[in-house]
């Protein structure tokens, strides 16, 4: 009977959390084989059809392309071959993956209710849903520059090497990403010098 309880009380924890990961996933997914690029999706394209490795990882270019997305689509151009659905891809793993990534990091200070309650928000969010549709870095710098006001949090909190390797490296990518994001990436540091 322990037993039968064990399992019920640990499904009643899991088929919720795989309720909202599927639907997050869905609405991420619905319809993306068959969506084609658009507006500043094409950035990354001109910039590859003109450039080698080298003048891909050294300059922005005149229309912003994101530089490590730019260098993965000149791998597929040279391998597997590109396609909208292979420039979609790590958007829409960076965007299903924050359901499990952004509860998780906020363990420490919310409740099991609420983790689910902030995952099932995220996954319906349209804007972040928006973020994973597109072949723009989005979803991925949003994810990394989440992580790293979390990790200066955490490393303020009890200061290590840790969470500072961790604030360092989620930064840099998510500026290297979309330079913008320095604007959210190093903002703590404006409260931590204010306190």
């Amino acid at each position: 009977m322990r037993a039968n309880n064990r399992f019920w009380k640990s499904t009643s924890r899991v088929l919720p959390w795989l309720a909202v990961l599927f639907g997050g996933f869905m609405l991420r997914a619905w319809q993306l084989r068959d969506q084609l690029l658009a507006d500043d999706e094409w950035h990354a394209v001109h910039k590859l059809v003109g450039s080698d490795f080298i003048g891909i990882f050294t300059s922005f270019g005149y229309s912003d392309h994101s530089i490590p997305l730019t260098l993965y689509y000149k791998v597929l151009t040279l391998t597997t071959g590109l396609s909208e659905w292979s420039m979609h891809l790590p958007l829409l793993l960076a965007g299903v993956l924050s359901l499990l990534i952004v509860p998780w990091l906020l363990r420490e200070s919310t409740r099991p209710v609420e983790r689910l309650t902030l995952a099932g928000l995220m996954a319906l969010s349209p804007l972040l849903v928006y973020f994973s549709r597109t072949a723009r870095p989005y979803a991925l710098s949003a994810l990394l520059a989440f992580l790293a006001v979390v990790a200066f949090y955490q490393w303020w909190k009890k200061p290590g090497f840790r969470w500072s390797s961790v604030y360092v490296v989620s930064a840099a990518l998510s500026a290297w990403l979309h330079p913008v994001t320095l604007a959210m990436t190093l903002t703590p540091f404006v409260f931590y010098g204010v306190a």
